[in-house]
């Protein structure tokens, strides 16, 4: 047995005493080669715990089985004292969805239902949003040496809140100070004024840029400009626009056009079909039909549903997830899709490998230059004007090795925290048709053929594996996915992503 923390507080006649760090249970170790027989009696054994201090919660039991039974050069249990009770830390009650459903639903028939989407959260002033419980103090224990042990304390924790909210007086109560939008963002809660469009953005109403979530009930039109710090709710299309929103966005119809259109959310996106365009969210992006020839990155992941959510032609590229029904087409249209894929480090992983690539071109194109500058030096026959190239170059030679040692550390540090991106996953519920390309971050796989049943990729070590889709294992990691979005919800709400 080992004892954590083991105090000694005796040993004498071959028994040996001692205590775990907080006191709370003590010990009786038989020596072998110094016991001697009046130590194998209860009442000696009481004795020497006496003598050591140890007056509380003696295990009379345990004590007499070890005079029956000497199990030697082991530590035994004789006497156990009340642990303490740590207090309770406090808590934070939010009243309202910290992590809406902004997924829509899929009936038996494959159909999207974005009816019952709560969206956007609305609050009216004085409603309370956030309820704190007050730290629990503990209970203190006893040791087996009669003291008192104090029990850790309940941490505290403070009510971040934004703006147009107040504190109650009770100091445990925040409350909306206006009517108007919930906003929740790196565990601090504030109300955004809304404003309602009851037709569409278009010349008759110009760009759009506003503080709070805005809601407009038609569409918005091609090339115009829309800027929100808040969430965004459209009822009908965007085409060709551009759109820029802190929070999330939701239309409730298509986003197409020509190519020119880009949304670039802090949130999540839900759209119900897109069609050469562009989308950049910090969360999910949900899609509700069809993806044609689209440009989509998701901080988390890319869910296409229904029976005709299938992904075809552009690139696709998430870092935890993409979920499709299908992928490609019967045609084998060119299909990328990412996971484990995190846009920044790509970005920078490329910009330090073409970096490596430009100092081993330019390293061998000064290498060879050096032997003919050499040469000239033996002979006396360099010129003036080629001495100072030399002496760049040598500076480059000198330079050279600790540039590359710094570019490759930064490379395997890269590499490093796309690795930590494992778990990540690309799921076909019906079909991937060859042209199909599944990438997991700087690793990928090309599709050389159908695949008409369901199937789901993942990485094993370098290698890109295939596996039969199972619904019961995906309804397993959905719910996994879904608990982990509430478990971070309250820490960080992703910010925007470049576009």
């Amino acid at each position: 047995m080992t004892i954590n923390d083991e105090k000694f507080l005796k040993s004498t006649k071959g028994v040996a005493l001692s205590t775990n760090g907080d006191g709370c249970e003590a010990y009786v170790k038989l020596v072998a080669a110094e016991l001697e027989i009046e130590s194998r009696t209860s009442e000696h054994i009481r004795g020497l715990l006496k003598d050591a201090g140890v007056c509380y919660g003696l295990l009379d039991d345990a004590i007499k089985e070890l005079v029956a039974n000497p199990v030697i050069g082991e530590p035994v249990l004789v006497a156990k004292g009340e642990p303490p009770q740590p207090g309770k830390d406090a808590q934070l009650e939010y009243l309202f969805d910290t992590v809406a459903k902004r997924e829509p639903k899929v009936d038996a028939q494959g159909r999207i239902d974005y009816k019952d989407l709560n969206f956007i959260q609305s609050a009216k002033a004085g409603q309370v949003l956030v309820r704190k419980i007050p730290v629990e103090p503990g209970a203190p224990g006893k040791s087996v040496l009669g003291k008192d042990i104090a029990p850790r304390t309940g941490r505290d924790r403070q009510i971040a809140r934004g703006a147009n909210t107040h504190l109650a007086p009770d100091g445990l109560t925040v409350m909306a100070s206006i009517d108007g939008t919930i906003m929740f963002k790196g565990g601090s809660v504030s109300v955004q004024p809304s404003q309602n469009i009851p037709g569409s953005i278009d010349s008759s109403t110009g760009n759009i840029n506003c503080v709070g979530s805005v809601k407009v009930y038609n569409n918005i039109c091609s090339e115009f400009k829309v800027v929100v710090n808040g969430d965004l709710e459209v009822g009908g299309n965007v085409e060709d626009a551009f759109v820029e929103v802190t929070g999330n966005v939701l239309i409730r119809g298509g986003f197409f056009g020509s190519g020119k259109g880009i949304i670039v959310a802090g949130g999540d996106v839900t759209v119900k079909y897109a069609e050469n365009q562009k989308i950049r969210a910090g969360g999910t992006i949900y899609i509700g039909g069809e993806v044609m020839n689209c440009d989509l990155y998701a901080g988390d992941a890319v869910v296409v549903q229904g029976k005709v959510g299938r992904i075809a032609g552009g690139n696709v590229a998430a870092k935890h997830l993409v979920r499709a029904a299908g992928f490609g087409n019967e045609a084998s249209v060119v299909t990328h899709v990412h996971v484990a894929y995190d846009m920044k480090l790509m970005e920078r992983l490329r910009e330090v490998t073409k970096e490596l690539e430009r100092l081993a071109s330019d390293e061998k194109r000064v290498k060879d230059a050096l032997v003919g500058l050499y040469r000239l030096e033996m002979n006396g026959k360099l010129p003036p004007d080629k001495k100072e190239v030399l002496v760049r170059f040598k500076d480059f030679m000198t330079q050279l090795p600790a540039q590359k040692d710094a570019l490759k550390t930064e490379f395997e540090q890269l590499k490093q925290k796309l690795q930590e991106l494992a778990g990540a996953r690309v799921v076909a519920e019906e079909a991937v048709f060859s042209g199909t390309v599944v990438h997991f971050g700087p690793v990928y796989k090309e599709i050389l053929e159908d695949y008409l049943n369901g199937v789901v990729y993942e990485k094993s070590g370098e290698a890109i594996t295939r596996t039969t889709f199972d619904a019961e294992r995906e309804r397993r990691h959905e719910e996994q996915w879904q608990k982990s979005r509430k478990e971070t919800a309250a820490v960080k709400r992703p910010e925007p992503v470049p576009a």
